[in-house]
């Protein structure tokens, strides 16, 4: 028979052929479209696979901030319990996570004069404000009070309240700069005494105290005589020198609890809780007995009196028998009646 040709078959069936084609065809097509796909989905399994890679190096990061951040984070139930706490505020407090977190409630650390203060801005964060800030103290392990700033938000959802999150910050460099600067506001440079400004603070507790008591209260005003013939003749480094010799050898003669403070150039005062005449009068005497350095005082003592609220009116009187010493010679004591 003779061997049929590509033409004579689809002359006799032609749609035979044609559907061949189209297998073929559609064969062709899946392998290519299997093939694409393949790749497709290896290439979208790498890339899910780095995704995963860096979303877990991320979470790692973000946990290693918020457990070694500079600050501490905490969050509360509604019930004031610790839920969470970062590693820096637990080294803090001087415990371990275990000890803390869902056992204890964070007031328990918050001193108890500050304690207050921390459930104002608690009860803020529970109400329609939903934030709030407190400064207090937190009482360490070790018995040491840190000084923090507190400042926390609410986690709200439908539900409502789920819990706080809460910034605490140290404040205990910014506390011991405050205390530098109020001492240095309060303290004359030279002598390292305290000045007028301490002196009237201190007045002011020791006249409540004298009113409460009964007890006297003394004045004694000082300055020192011809001192600007000494920084004239020998100049202002060897004065400096006269002023802090001075201070330091009244402060050897008065008692503790007496208050010597330096109110300006040469002129110092002395506060005498419960001390009479007689004995303000014999403070005042040995305070000008020094054989080692080549100066003399003038001194005016007078006593507080009952109803006066401020030193001023001590402080007029006592300079007012300063003065009188003065006009009768130096280097002697004047007592002045109130």
């Amino acid at each position: 028979m003779p061997r049929p040709s590509l033409w004579g078959l689809l002359q006799e069936s032609p749609a035979q052929l044609l559907a061949i084609v189209l297998v073929y065809l559609l064969s062709v097509a899946f392998g290519v479209f299997w093939v694409l796909s393949n790749h497709r989905l290896r290439g979208l399994r790498q890339r899910a696979l780095l995704f995963s890679r860096e979303a877990r190096q991320y979470a790692g990061e973000v946990q290693d901030l918020y457990q070694h951040a500079p600050c501490g984070y905490h969050s509360l139930d509604s019930d004031g319990r610790v839920i969470r706490m970062n590693r820096t505020e637990l080294e803090w407090l001087g415990y371990r996570a275990d000890e803390v977190i869902d056992q204890r409630h964070y007031r328990d650390f918050v001193t108890p004069e500050t304690r207050a203060a921390f459930d104002a801005a608690f009860h803020q964060v529970l109400g329609e404000g939903q934030e709030g800030s407190a400064e207090c103290e937190l009482l360490c392990r070790d018995g040491t009070r840190l000084p923090v700033a507190i400042q926390a938000t609410a986690h709200v959802t439908e539900d409502g309240f789920q819990y706080s999150r809460a910034t605490v910050f140290d404040l205990s460099e910014r506390k011991a700069l405050e205390t530098r600067l109020e001492k240095q506001a309060l303290t004359d440079p030279l002598t390292g005494l305290g000045n007028r400004r301490y002196l009237e603070g201190q007045a002011a507790m020791e006249i409540a105290r004298a009113a409460r008591s009964g007890t006297p209260l003394s004045l004694i005003a000082i300055d020192l005589d011809h001192f600007k013939r000494i920084n004239d003749t020998y100049g202002h480094d060897v004065g400096d020198v006269v002023l802090q010799a001075f201070a330091r050898l009244a402060g050897q003669v008065l008692r503790d609890g007496d208050v010597l403070c330096r109110m300006g150039g040469e002129e110092f005062a002395v506060l005498l809780p419960d001390t009479h005449r007689e004995q303000a009068l014999q403070v005042a005497q040995d305070t000008t007995e020094d054989g080692t350095l080549a100066y003399t005082a003038s001194l005016g003592v007078t006593l507080v009196c009952a109803g006066e609220t401020t030193l001023k009116p001590a402080i007029k009187r006592a300079d007012h028998g300063l003065y009188a010493a003065k006009e009768r010679g130096r280097n002697r004591v004047q007592w002045e009646e109130a």
